[in-house]
């Protein structure tokens, strides 16, 4: 073994350790310049404020290579000239209130609820509230609980449920829009299933 690591052929000759670790510590390098360059961190705005129009500053940089850019890093962290610019983002997707719509998304399929075999075995009832995000096709979106009696035993039912259900679209001035229905699923183990 000590023949091998003194034997002149292998000098210059690097392990593949020895080159995942170089390269492990230039890509960690290269991250921490990117990391710093964005500045301290804001905090989320609120949900008034998301509506507004996003914009991203976007800061160019020269190119220049791996090893000058890691020599800056390790020297001073000098900071980079920048020339920030502003790039509007694509707006988010607004979803109507019921109130602020002319004809309301209305429920046009049926679907079946699956009741959780324990609770049903143990005879217990409950009712989980959901909020559905609706998009322009009718389709739900996405599906946030607002409430669950008892928490945590219908909860994944009720929104595998409510993922299913198909509606007409919301329309405000002639046009289909997104929108937000507020629903409630009970679950009752004395009702027969259909």
């Amino acid at each position: 073994m000590r023949d091998v690591l003194h034997h002149p052929a292998h000098l210059g000759k690097r392990t593949p350790a020895a080159r995942l670790g170089g390269g492990l510590l230039i890509s960690t390098l290269l991250h921490l310049s990117i990391i710093i360059s964005f500045g301290p961190i804001t905090p989320r705005p609120s949900a008034a404020s998301e509506r507004t129009l996003h914009e991203l500053t976007v800061t160019l940089v020269p190119e220049v290579s791996g090893t000058v850019l890691a020599k800056q890093v390790i020297r001073a962290r000098e900071p980079v000239s920048s020339n920030p610019i502003s790039v509007p983002l694509p707006p988010v997707p607004r979803y109507f209130e019921t109130r602020d719509v002319d004809v309301p998304a209305q429920v046009i399929n049926d679907v079946l609820l699956q009741y959780p075999p324990d609770a049903y075995k143990q005879s217990i009832s409950g009712e989980v509230k959901l909020r559905l995000f609706i998009n322009q096709d009718g389709g739900v979106d996405e599906v946030a609980i607002i409430e669950a009696e008892p928490k945590g035993i219908f909860d994944a039912a009720a929104v595998a449920a409510a993922k299913q259900l198909r509606y007409s679209p919301a329309l405000k001035d002639g046009a289909p829009v997104r929108t937000i229905r507020t629903i409630a699923i009970t679950f009752d183990p004395t009702t027969r299933p259909l």
